[in-house]
């Protein structure tokens, strides 16, 4: 996706990322056992991926199933879990498809700890599970793009579509913080990239690490932005 060249983001979206279809290149035509074969294949990898995916929400995940299959005759949640995960399976997977069904597992893991309201220690060890993936995360990204956002704060008279040279990621912050479209990077140069840029109706075009062969609309920091 990230090197598909400049991509129309869906109309409720800020860019393509939204959209699954672009994580992963156009296929090409093969055979069907072949393609049988690799979908097949994929499947499994993603049945791997999301054990993967639960396990990093909560260490206790299987324990939390196996106890509620055991315990409990209701099948309502188990089933939204797997009905959730089963429509994802065929697609290119990313963590943030899980969160749903990650706190459906929590309602469960409520459901199985009021069935033990003695076990204190199991109470505690399963909702502490639950706290070491937030916690992991906000240690490790304490002030992550904190400059990001402080460019965003500069900017917040620009209204329109963007793209960039790189730096997709800050970027699409930028885009993000601002209420923009985001169409993503372009290697294009000289009349090529001009053409492309009218054709996606990009206002304003950012620069990271340099300058064009014409003085930018607005400089901030180490990104220069060109309105065209």
């Amino acid at each position: 996706m990230l090197y598909q060249g400049l991509i129309k983001p869906l109309s409720n979206a800020t860019s393509s990322w939204d959209d699954p279809t672009f994580l992963h290149p156009e296929a090409k035509p093969i055979s069907l056992a072949k393609e049988m074969l690799l979908w097949g294949e994929h499947l499994g990898k993603n049945v791997l991926v999301f054990g993967v995916f639960y396990e990093g929400f909560t260490i206790a995940a299987v324990l939390v199933l196996a106890l509620y299959f055991l315990r409990i005759k209701d099948r309502v949640l188990p089933f939204t879990i797997g009905l959730y995960t089963l429509g994802y399976l065929p697609d290119t997977l990313e963590e943030r498809y899980i969160w749903f069904p990650s706190l459906v597992l929590l309602v469960m893991a409520g459901v199985v700890c009021s069935l033990f309201p003695r076990k204190k220690f199991l109470i505690f060890l399963i909702f502490f599970s639950f706290t070491i993936l937030p916690i992991k995360r906000l240690i490790t990204t304490i002030n992550a793009d904190r400059d990001v956002y402080e460019i965003s704060r500069q900017l917040t008279n620009l209204k329109g579509n963007v793209a960039s040279d790189g730096n997709w990621n800050k970027s699409l912050y930028i885009a993000y913080y601002l209420g923009d479209k985001y169409y993503g990077t372009t290697s294009s140069k000289g009349e090529k990239l001009a053409q492309e840029l009218k054709t996606h109706h990009i206002k304003y075009f950012f620069v990271w690490d340099k300058t064009l062969d014409f003085p930018p609309f607005k400089t901030v920091n180490n990104l220069s932005i060109y309105k065209l």
